[in-house]
């Protein structure tokens, strides 16, 4: 039995230590408990302590008719948690990016980084640039230094501009090349935030040092297939993958994976998904290549479409697939659009 008398007298340095080892999922609840310990998530010493425990990243999943309600799934527990953003004051909110514990948003009037966790936001009102961009990515720096926006704009309005938290800026930097149309996903890897592009198969990088764009050229021992009808750019563990539907007639019968190598000047097959798990994924894509998405979770490749809750999982150091658990709480008859985004819960992650 613990004794009250004992455990009550625990010193505040103790119960902050124990507190910071406590499942990231704890910290969802942890505020419920008492105004101090609500208090305390925003304490700079007890987020000191909890910078140095690294937690697992979870996989956010986003229904699109209620962007208030997040699906969170831990891959080392094989658990599934509930997060909430009902503390912003939108009534809708598309989640654009996800980085360093943070969320990035786009409303109707403005974009708001928020940190589910500690419930801290902020709103970026548009002014000094416009809502019609294709591209908006949220990066992280490097250690506690801030996080990064981009934003670019389509072939009519080509302009970027990217923020920077540690001075407070918007930048405007190069603006996106001639005749090319980015698409709204994202991955970065390696100082290099990628976009695919509207094209069979199109890549372009921005580069965080440089501020400049860079068109990604690369062939290899076998070159890509002409029959190339969908691609999409992920990254994992610092490596660069493109995932793409193959076929004819612009109907995709098999999906391939392929890896950057460090030169940037080859890809390489990797690996092809299993025939019948491609004839399931296409079928409850529909086929609509538009709605296919790919993210990088730690070390796998997560392939899933708009209008299914089900996920395709690659393990890149098994080369294994397999379907992720389905999430409870969404009946299997819904089919409202999803998105997914790789989360790593942090408190001591800044707004």
């Amino acid at each position: 039995m613990m004794e009250a008398r004992i455990w009550s007298n625990l010193p505040e340095d103790v119960i902050d230590r124990i507190l910071a080892k406590l499942p990231a999922e704890s910290f969802l609840r942890l505020r419920c408990v008492c105004k101090k310990w609500n208090a305390l998530l925003s304490s700079r010493s007890f987020l000191s302590l909890c910078s140095k425990i690294s937690h697992r990243p979870w996989l956010v999943m986003l229904k699109r008719r209620d962007h208030r309600i997040c699906r969170a799934y831990d891959s080392f527990l094989s658990k599934w948690h509930t997060i909430s953003l009902s503390f912003l004051p939108y009534p809708t909110a598309e989640v654009v990016g996800a980085s360093g514990g943070l969320l990035c948003l786009k409303t109707q009037f403005c974009l708001s980084v928020c940190n589910p966790l500690t419930k801290m936001w902020r709103e970026f009102p548009y002014h000094s640039f416009e809502r019609n961009w294709n591209a908006v990515a949220l990066v992280a720096g490097e250690g506690l230094q801030g996080y990064y926006i981009l934003v670019a704009g389509t072939c009519f309005d080509r302009r970027t501009e990217i923020y920077d938290s540690v001075s407070d800026t918007w930048k405007r930097t190069e603006d996106v090349p001639m005749q090319t149309n980015l698409r709204y996903d994202a991955t970065y890897c390696d100082g290099m935030i990628y976009f695919s592009t509207s094209e069979a198969f199109g890549a372009m990088g921005y580069d965080m040092k440089r501020g400049s764009w860079r068109r990604v050229e690369a062939t290899s021992p076998m070159p890509l297939p002409d029959s190339l009808v969908c691609s999409r750019l992920v990254s994992c563990s610092s490596r660069l993958f493109l995932v793409g539907g193959v076929g004819e007639n612009g109907i995709s019968r098999s999906i391939w994976v392929w890896e950057l190598n460090e030169q940037g000047t080859e890809w390489r097959e990797v690996q092809k998904l299993p025939e019948m798990m491609c004839k399931k994924f296409l079928a409850i894509s529909y086929h609509n290549y538009d709605q296919i998405c790919c993210v990088g979770h730690e070390d796998y490749i997560c392939l899933s479409c708009f209008t299914s809750p089900q996920v395709l999982v690659y393990k890149l150091p098994r080369r294994t697939w397999h379907w992720l658990p389905r999430c409870q709480s969404i009946p299997d008859e819904a089919s409202y659009g999803f998105k997914w985004f790789s989360f790593t819960p942090s408190l001591y992650a800044l707004v």
